[in-house]
């Protein structure tokens, strides 16, 4: 986040985005993003970047592996 805030831009995040992957508003909010209602990204901002899961990883990893995938990753490809 400082990589984007500490040269000057403004990060509005949406409320909750971060919560899948275990982060709070209140995280965003402490590394300098200003929180908001998904509507208010897309009206106040001049760009706009999304974040996703590629899903299609999944299909070429061995079962045995994705058991220990948080453990082992760098081991199973």
């Amino acid at each position: 986040m400082s990589k984007l805030t500490k040269p000057g831009f403004n990060v509005l995040i949406e409320k909750g985005a971060g919560s899948p992957s275990h982060f709070s508003d209140a995280d965003y909010e402490a590394a300098g993003a200003k929180v908001v209602d998904a509507s208010d990204v897309w009206k106040n901002s001049d760009i706009v970047m999304k974040v996703r899961v590629d899903t299609y990883i999944f299909d070429f990893i061995p079962f045995n592996c994705m058991s220990n995938i948080i453990h082992t990753m760098p081991y199973c490809i």
